[in-house]
C-alpha cells in the first residue's frame, strides 16, 4: 500500500485556530495518483505526466486563524488545490506550499479564491511578549521553492507596512 499516493476522500469546511504551530499541515507527502505505487513522472514518455495521471485533492473551505505559524502548510504535494480558504491573524504566514513540482506545472496545484487578512480588530494575544499585536513580519502566501504553483482569485486585506502579501521563504 502506498498511502502518500492514494486519493483523498472529502475535506470540506473545517476550522483551525489557536494552534501552537499550524492549523492544517500536510507533512511530508501527498501526491495522489491514478496508480499510487508508481512514479508521477515518466521521462521516457511523450507527455511525462500522462503515464500515471494525478488525481486532484480538493481541500475546501478552511478557516484558519490565530495559529502561531500558518493557517495551512504543505510540503511535497501533487495536484493539491486549496479552494476558498480564509486565513486571519496567523502570526507567521497565512498559506504556505513548499514543493509543488509533483504534478503538471502551472495547471494543477495551487491556492484559489482565498481571503487572507494580515490582522483584524480581534488580533490580541495573551503572550504579547513573543507574539505582538498586528503580526509584524507576517506573510500572506509563502510560495513554493519549485515552479508550477498557481495562485488565483486571492484577496489580501489589512496588511501593514511591515507585513507582506507574498513571500518566497517557504521552509523545508
Amino acid at each position: 500500500m502506498c498511502i502518500h499516493g492514494m486519493e483523498l476522500g472529502e475535506w470540506t469546511d473545517n476550522v483551525v485556530h489557536s494552534n501552537g504551530r499550524y492549523g492544517l499541515r500536510i507533512f511530508h507527502v501527498l501526491i495522489p495518483l491514478a496508480n499510487p505505487c508508481m512514479s508521477e513522472y515518466d521521462a521516457s514518455a511523450e507527455d511525462p505526466w500522462a503515464t500515471n495521471p494525478a488525481v486532484t485533492a480538493n481541500f475546501n473551505g478552511l478557516i484558519g486563524y490565530k495559529n502561531i505559524r500558518d493557517a495551512a502548510t504543505a510540503e511535497r504535494i501533487g495536484d493539491v488545490r486549496w479552494n476558498n480558504f480564509k486565513a486571519v491573524d496567523n502570526k507567521f504566514g497565512g498559506l504556505e506550499m513548499t514543493y509543488a513540482q509533483y504534478s503538471k506545472p502551472f495547471e494543477t496545484v495551487g491556492i484559489f479564491n482565498a481571503l487572507i487578512v494580515g490582522y483584524s480588530n480581534n488580533n490580541q494575544s495573551l503572550d504579547t511578549g513573543s507574539h505582538p499585536p498586528n503580526n509584524p513580519g507576517a506573510m500572506g502566501i509563502i510560495t513554493s521553492q519549485t515552479d508550477g504553483m498557481l495562485v488565483d482569485g486571492v484577496k489580501f486585506v489589512n496588511f501593514n507596512d511591515d507585513q507582506f502579501a507574498f513571500a518566497s521563504e517557504s521552509h523545508s
